[in-house]
């Protein structure tokens, strides 16, 4: 049986789960977070041990993570944060302020991870940390991080907002100079409440001394109401709780068949796709002798399509005979194959549209299917509805933990977010320009529905912010005369 080193210590949960639920969620999560992170190798090992069996695996060599189709799909699917974006306010500093705050803090960077893991996931968390200032007079800062939800533990509100009311994150950290696990316990419960636990064997003990409970809990609102420091994004509404352990199972049980299959090409490329060759009456010889451990002579012999093979007749041998087989593999129609399957499964499982697929360059290793710039553009504009809750709601985390830690009181609620999107083509350009022109003199599209069409990334309230600061165009100035004289 081919055997993989376990896996490493951040990547298993180190105490039981509390309900059946819950452990089956951090299994199912686990194992599509490994296969997004490059860390499958066991998966593949077990699904190919039931696909072809234990004894034939053994000749297959070692496996090949090369292609990581799930991996790619969710990465071409996760293009929301490609460019770069902004926060806004009707008071225009807020925004400016927090997304300067994010910029510094590398966020946007930690958002395309996020959205790699929720794509494929279903859900993932941001946690924000609150640093205060390091100096007298100085302006406390925030910095991000990405929380897989297999490694978090929480409890749903009841205020239908698909949030958190508690989140248990399990991390390892130095103690003492060694790696041990730890949890931090955020809840809104009791009026909020920190509590960092240490986990050893099945059991957790508090730190006491680091807990904030109460009137102590650093993160509240200015009219008092604590705030967690987390914000969960959905890939879509999920199906039971907060989270959907079956999120995107077609994908991912497709992309463990394409690597079993890959693996197997791989292995006809290397050792079936020359003719198979056989003798009787003879033996092959010129082979390079050894000793092994117990002081046995050992002969090994090349056969190889660039090696010169020999014989010679056996002693009581009365016919010698040689003859081979063609190949045992077309290793070229099998990875032709092997591509059409992946772009199928891109497709079907993975929620592509087949015009905004184009095949990947052959540099790009472990790459199945890319999108076109108008397929990006179509998935993020599929993406925003989803995503542009939890960043909306963050703004509003980020700015209670800058008030509460002595910063500016900014404002909050209120705030939006503005994408950027994957650049138009000049043609592309200039076809958007042309086509609203046209429609507004057709009055088949008013000047607010224009400038968005040709903005599709600004919200409503933004683009009417935007038209309000343009001058008015001479046939508007001229309309706007002859209302006035009648």
């Amino acid at each position: 049986m081919i055997t993989i080193e376990a896996p490493s210590l951040s990547t298993s949960m180190p105490i039981a789960a509390p309900d059946a639920l819950t452990g089956e969620r951090w299994h199912q999560q686990r194992l599509r977070r490994e296969q997004l992170d490059g860390t499958w190798r066991q998966q593949l090992v077990d699904r190919a041990a039931v696909v072809v069996g234990t004894q034939r695996l053994t000749g297959w060599g070692s496996p090949s993570l090369a292609r990581a189709l799930a991996e790619s799909v969710c990465r071409e699917l996760a293009v929301l944060y490609d460019e770069e974006w902004r926060w806004t306010h009707d008071q225009s500093d807020a925004g400016a302020y927090l997304t300067t705050q994010a910029r510094f803090a590398g966020l946007q960077a930690l958002q395309q991870r996020m959205q790699v893991y929720a794509m494929g996931v279903g859900t993932c968390y941001i946690r924000a940390r609150g640093i205060e200032a390091r100096t007298p007079g100085g302006l406390p800062t925030v910095r991000y991080e990405v929380v897989p939800c297999d490694l978090v533990h929480d409890e749903m509100r009841d205020d239908g907002s698909d949030q958190p009311s508690l989140v248990r994150q399990y991390s390892v950290r130095m103690v003492d100079g060694r790696p041990t696990w730890t949890a931090d316990e955020w809840s809104l419960a009791g009026g909020g409440s920190f509590r960092h636990y240490r986990i050893s064997g099945s059991g957790m003990a508090e730190v006491a001394e680091l807990a904030r409970v109460g009137d102590a809990y650093p993160y509240r609102r200015a009219d008092g109401r604590p705030v967690l420091p987390y914000v969960l994004y959905h890939d879509g509404p999920a199906r039971v709780g907060l989270h959907d352990p079956a999120h995107r199972e077609a994908l991912f049980a497709g992309s463990l068949d394409v690597a079993t299959l890959y693996w197997m090409a791989t292995h006809a490329y290397r050792d079936a796709s020359w003719p198979q060759r056989a003798v009787a009456g003879m033996r092959p010889i010129g082979g390079e002798s050894s000793t092994d451990a117990d002081g046995n002579t050992v002969i090994r012999y090349t056969m190889d399509p660039s090696v010169l093979a020999m014989f010679e007749a056996l002693p009581d041998a009365t016919q010698q005979l040689q003859w081979q087989w063609g190949p045992g593999a077309d290793a070229e129609m099998m990875f032709r194959v092997l591509d059409d399957l992946a772009a199928r499964i891109a497709v079907e499982a993975g929620g592509v549209t087949p015009t905004d697929l184009h095949r990947a360059a052959p540099n790009r290793s472990g790459a199945a299917i890319a999108l076109t710039n108008e397929g990006k553009r179509r998935m993020q504009a599929k993406a925003t509805p989803s995503f542009r809750p939890g960043d909306e709601r963050l703004a509003s985390v980020t700015a209670t933990i800058v008030r509460a830690l002595g910063g500016p009181a900014l404002p909050e609620d209120g705030y939006r977010i503005i994408y950027g999107s994957t650049p138009l083509s000049i043609d592309e350009q200039d076809a958007r320009r042309r086509h609203a022109i046209e429609a507004m003199n057709a009055g088949l599209m008013t000047r607010l529905e224009a400038y968005r069409y040709i903005h599709p990334e600004m919200s409503e309230i933004d683009a009417r912010a935007a038209l309000a600061t343009m001058t008015t165009t001479p046939a508007e100035s001229a309309s706007t005369e002859e209302e006035e004289t009648k």
